[in-house]
């Protein structure tokens, strides 16, 4: 028998720009960012707690989808 260890599988929580995205999108929905508000990175990212780069692809993902 070898003595070789075997590294457990990494387990990967969803990506920030996904849960960014999930936040937004929720804050929209619920209006608590109501219709013409005007939304900023960097007002975004201290609510969240995150960096900018998340929230300026999920501000993308928002715009390619219609938001």
């Amino acid at each position: 028998m070898s003595n070789r260890r075997i590294a457990p599988s990494l387990q990967r929580g969803p990506r920030l720009a996904d849960e960014a995205y999930g936040l937004i999108l929720g804050q929209l929905i619920s209006l608590q960012l109501p219709p013409g508000a005007r939304i900023t990175v960097d007002e975004l990212a201290r609510q969240f707690g995150i960096s900018q780069t998340p929230i300026r692809e999920a501000l993308g993902r928002l715009i390619s989808d219609g938001l």
